[in-house]
Order: structure tokens, then C-alpha cells, then sequence
């Protein structure tokens, strides 16, 4: 079986069973899912929400800052606006630290 079939039936499978957010959170940082391959994890939660929810319709991304870190979260919704999950992605340091700035040496007069 070739890599990327392996990885649609993987999905395919879990698409249809219920799992904890860190539990898709390490499959598709192993396996992205094959809407997410070729997209961002924003385009992906918002043009293909059924890659993280069986009967997905509706994808809502949002991204907040916390510290140095730059926390994202992917909430999938049927069609009724039921909520079926939330898929979290941590960018470490995504901010960094501002360079330090050191004024110029005074000269001794």
C-alpha cells in the first residue's frame, strides 16, 4: 500500500469514531490529513472541516497569543451547528523574542 493511501483510509477510519484533541494532534502531526497536505491548517479547518469530523459543514479558525507562542484551534460544526470537535495547533516561539536594542556608546568627553 502506497504512503498516501495508507494515510486517506487512516483518516478515512477516524473520521468516524470519536477521539481526544492531543489524539489527533499527534496523527496528523505524524500523517496530516489529505486536505491538509497541500494547505495551511487555517485553509484546511475552513475549506475542508470534514477532515477533522465525520458530517463536518462548517469550519471556524482562530488563533490567540499565549506568551512567545502562537495557540490556533480548528472547531468543526454539522449542518444543525452542532459541534463535533476541536483540533489544537501550537506554534512554539512563533513570536520570538524582540532583539534587544542597545543605545549607542557615548563617547567620553
Amino acid at each position: 500500500m502506497s504512503t498516501s493511501r495508507f494515510v486517506d483510509k487512516l483518516w478515512e477510519i477516524l473520521r468516524g469514531r470519536r477521539r481526544r484533541p492531543y489524539d489527533a494532534d499527534q496523527l496528523a502531526a505524524a500523517f496530516p490529513p489529505p486536505a491538509a497536505q497541500a494547505a495551511t491548517f487555517q485553509e484546511t479547518c475552513v475549506a475542508h472541516p470534514g477532515a477533522y469530523a465525520s458530517g463536518a459543514v462548517l469550519g471556524v479558525h482562530t488563533t490567540k497569543k499565549v506568551g512567545n507562542n502562537r495557540e490556533e484551534s480548528c472547531k468543526v460544526y454539522d449542518a444543525s451547528n452542532k459541534l463535533l470537535g476541536t483540533t489544537y495547533r501550537t506554534t512554539y516561539g512563533f513570536y520570538g523574542t524582540p532583539p534587544q536594542v542597545n543605545p549607542p556608546a557615548q563617547s567620553a568627553r
